[in-house]
């Protein structure tokens, strides 16, 4: 049970940095936890999976092309539906396996 007590004694158990945020960056995006994983997207636009239990990050996967220009982008987060974990970046919809953050060969595309 929760109540005014036990809220008073609760410590942060881990905080996770992606490490790619930029002058005037900002992120609106929600993460997703499903089976003790979380999924986010980050500033630069990539999607990373952070063990829920540690905060260590397990994959992250590059929306963005490596020379795209940093800018101001507003992202909603990620979709995970079964196997994929499921993002949009610009007009794109992508697919990646939960496990690896690899495109999903099966899905479009090649992901």
């Amino acid at each position: 049970m929760t109540d005014r007590v036990t809220v008073g004694r609760l410590q942060v158990a881990w905080t996770y940095d992606s490490g790619d945020a930029f002058p005037g960056s900002e992120m609106q995006s929600h993460p997703v936890v499903v089976d003790g994983t979380v999924y986010v997207t980050t500033p630069s636009m990539r999607v990373a999976a952070i063990d829920a239990a540690t905060g260590q990050e397990r994959w992250t996967f590059a929306l963005a092309p490596a020379d795209a220009p940093r800018t101001r982008f507003r992202h909603r987060g990620v979709t995970v539906h079964r196997d994929r974990v499921l993002v949009t970046y610009r007009n794109f919809l992508y697919a990646l396996d939960r496990g690896t953050g690899t495109p999903s060969p099966t899905f479009g595309d090649d992901g």
